[in-house]
């Protein structure tokens, strides 16, 4: 569901505008700065900082559904090629491993020369392993990924195990099921506006999606289609925020939002197929309104 806030101003919201949803089928907690990255919470991370300067410090704390090794990365796309990796475990005498490592491939990470990462703290109870870490937004270490304030691909994985000898071999590999990635804003706080900055006289207009089963396979895009509100003067947009049901969390990708002028919603309806990543044909030169 999208909350909608209207305020007054110079942008006309015609009445013939419809808006178009798209909805694939993984959302971030913006003000705890926390994420779900696997489906029933098998897998999650929280952060804080304190500034994004490059010489800050950003705190990450992840755990997972494992008595084995855990691995939170930072990938340019999503894959694994590029990415900066922190490897850690806690092996069967209790002392805690955490790593500094790089993917060239799909294959065992290298090891940093340059061990950038701090632990906190870690512990393994009642069968989930945490780790708290810390390390610099910018590290200039040329095997680092640089933390930015635009959206930061996180891959996660996770094995059954701890290495042997305390040396991680293929021999860990995760699987097909144990691993994942999504796409989160690390250093964008400010997306979300204070209730007490906001004028009085806002409206609000929500955009449900309701009874939608999200089927059994990796990726699926659901476009919905919503009459805006019938409205007598000039709105604006002031701000568009998602409100995800408590437990769908790690379901939910992103949300992107177009509007159609003088467009037949039957039409819209008939002629979008149902995997689609861009707006329905009378649509695609638009720019969407938002990305959530």
């Amino acid at each position: 569901m999208l909350v909608i806030k209207y305020i007054n101003s110079l942008v006309a919201m015609e009445t013939a505008l419809l808006f178009i949803l798209l909805l694939l089928c993984n959302f971030v907690n913006t003000e705890d700065l926390s994420a779900s990255l696997a489906a029933g919470g098998k897998f999650n991370v929280s952060w804080s900082f304190s500034e994004t300067t490059p010489d800050s410090e950003i705190v990450f704390t992840i755990s997972a559904h494992t008595e084995g090794w855990v691995g939170l990365g930072f990938s340019p796309n999503g894959a694994m090629t590029g990415a900066d990796l922190i490897v850690a475990w806690i092996d069967s005498e209790g002392t805690s491993h955490l790593m500094d490592m790089h993917a060239t491939g799909n294959q065992l990470p290298l090891v940093d020369s340059s061990q950038d990462v701090s632990l906190v703290s870690a512990s393994e109870v009642n069968g989930v392993t945490s780790f708290t870490f810390k390390r610099k937004i910018n590290t200039c270490d040329d095997e680092d990924a640089v933390i930015m304030t635009s959206t930061t691909r996180l891959i996660y994985a996770f094995g059954d195990t701890d290495p042997t000898n305390n040396v991680l071999s293929s021999l860990n590999y995760h699987g097909a099921t144990k691993r994942g990635v999504k796409s989160v804003y690390l250093l964008d706080t400010a997306s979300k506006i204070p209730d007490e900055s906001l004028p009085d006289d806002l409206q609000y207009f929500d955009l449900n999606v309701t009874d939608y089963h999200v089927p059994a396979t990796d990726t699926t895009y659901h476009c919905s289609f919503h009459d805006p509100p019938q409205l007598d003067t000039k709105h604006h947009i002031l701000s568009i925020e998602p409100l995800i049901t408590k437990g769908n969390e790690a379901l939910v990708h992103h949300m992107v939002f177009y509007a159609c002028w003088g467009v037949d919603k039957e039409h819209l309806r008939t002629t979008t197929r149902r995997r689609v990543s861009v707006p329905p044909p009378r649509c695609q030169n638009l720019s969407p309104l938002a990305i959530t």
